[in-house]
């Protein structure tokens, strides 16, 4: 069973001041993708700390990152319109179900040539 943790860099998302929203989405699409490439990295047998995990939600995705393995602990990535889950979803997800969805990523990019995000 996980738990949320709060995200303590929720400031490095935001616009900052005098800064339009397209330079706005360029940076935080680049920080997005500094995690994602991170992740991408990680061993699935190993250690998951890092590991990105989307959802889908309206006409987006709610971002999150594993910030420990043992106990499950995930904080929220506020990217975009910074969707996010119900508490539900994050209490009742588990190390395997991490792992199986990365997993899966993996697999979809391999066959779609796609990155994995």
């Amino acid at each position: 069973m996980a738990t949320e943790v709060r995200n303590t860099d929720r400031k490095q998302w935001e616009q900052v001041n005098g800064e339009d929203w397209q330079a706005a989405g360029k940076r935080t699409q680049a920080l997005l993708e500094e995690l994602y490439a991170k992740s991408n990295k990680l061993n699935l047998k190993g250690d998951l700390t890092g590991a990105m995990l989307k959802f889908p939600v309206a006409d987006g995705y709610a971002f999150y990152q594993v910030v420990k393995a043992k106990p499950l602990q995930v904080m929220h990535i506020p990217y975009g319109d910074a969707w996010q889950v119900d508490g539900i979803m994050i209490r009742g997800l588990r190390v395997d179900d991490v792992r199986e969805e990365l997993r899966r990523e993996r697999t979809m990019a391999k066959l779609f040539g796609k990155k994995t995000k």
